[in-house]
């Protein structure tokens, strides 16, 4: 879709998520695609093995950067949001934090400094961290900003 201007249909909230998770879905292989789950999901599939690590994923919706003056349906925002990957990675005899840092860096490597989609997400730079351990899980999280425009 093409509005009246020319450009690019813009991408709304529901839209932004759905690209990430395309994005997941077409390039993902760091755990079974299966393992990584969204807002809503079980986070323990039926069938899954408890001891196979796996990627919580949140987008948290930021402040926007700026809107334009318009009517209603003319109105152009930068829409900010944060992508949040939590990775977990069953707790092992060697040292914890290494094997959720290499989950979490592989998951960044997705999206840190990339455009993605036809109506483009653009993912700034990211941040590793490491988080800690509990109930038999080490975890690390990744925080990428991103922006994209929404006409409202």
């Amino acid at each position: 879709d093409r509005d009246r201007a020319g450009s690019c249909a813009l991408v709304t909230p529901v839209e932004a998520l759905q690209a990430i998770a395309a994005r997941l879905e077409a390039e993902w292989s760091a755990t079974p695609v299966e393992r990584v789950v969204f807002p809503g999901q079980l986070s323990d599939p039926a069938g899954a093995d408890p001891a196979t690590p796996w990627i919580r994923v949140t987008v948290r919706a930021l402040p926007p950067r700026s809107t334009t003056h318009g009517t209603v349906g003319g109105r152009l925002i930068e829409q900010r949001s944060l992508l949040i990957a939590q990775a977990f990675y069953p707790i092992s005899v060697e040292d914890g934090s290494i094997a959720p840092l290499e989950l979490a860096t592989a998951f960044r490597d997705l999206f840190h400094g990339r455009s993605i989609g036809a109506d483009p997400l653009h993912f700034e730079t990211a941040t590793v961290s490491y988080i800690g351990h509990d109930a038999g899980w080490t975890q690390a999280n990744v925080t990428i900003p991103f922006t994209y425009h929404e006409r409202v």
